[in-house]
């Protein structure tokens, strides 16, 4: 599914992090992935605000919109979900990177800043894709029934990411010759 590609670093570092992660306990992971959907969120958060500095195509805009509140809804039911399940314990930060973010960051700014839409919905693609992967190679190794229930709740989240991303890129793109980023003149 993920269409994302990585140099050779890159895989490494990203397998040594799906190590780490595939070894945290329910509370651990249900902390770690609370994190990274309040990255993701702001990730999309960040890309909605760039109305700012580019003319988006509205439906763009709107989606980003979108997966923004429901990355941050998702990390909101995951800390009231710890809340219960935890109640006198606090989140940890665990210390293990972003699978998803932190190797997006700086082509998210390039992608958007050169203009190449159809490359940045490639790219968001593929971190969705490549969520869905971990998240189900997890719950498919996942001994704890509350482990592999959190990590198929967020491989679905993740699909319908994908799927929503995937209908962006159909309709927008197949609009001839339309490229929906535009940067402002100052």
């Amino acid at each position: 599914m993920s269409g994302i590609s990585y140099r050779a670093a890159e895989m490494e570092r990203l397998g040594e992090i799906i190590d780490i992660v595939s070894r945290l306990d329910y509370r651990e992971l249900l902390t770690y992935w609370t994190r990274q959907e309040m990255k993701k969120a702001e990730m999309y958060h960040f890309l909605h605000q760039l109305n700012g500095d580019v003319s988006w195509d509205e439906r763009v805009s709107r989606l980003f919109g979108k997966l923004y509140e429901e990355s941050l809804g998702q990390a909101e039911e995951l800390v009231e979900t710890f809340k219960k399940q935890f109640p006198y314990e606090k989140m940890a930060e665990s210390g293990v990177p972003s699978i998803e973010v932190e190797l997006s960051k700086e082509m998210l700014r390039e992608l958007v800043y050169q203009g190449n839409f159809g490359e940045l919905l490639e790219y968001l693609l593929g971190l969705e894709g490549l969520a869905i992967e971990v998240y189900s190679h997890l719950a498919e190794n996942a001994t704890d029934s509350n482990v592999k229930g959190l990590l198929l709740k967020l491989s679905q989240a993740g699909t319908e990411h994908y799927n929503k991303l995937k209908e962006l890129r159909s309709t927008v793109l197949s609009e001839a010759g339309k490229n929906p980023i535009k940067l402002l003149e100052e």
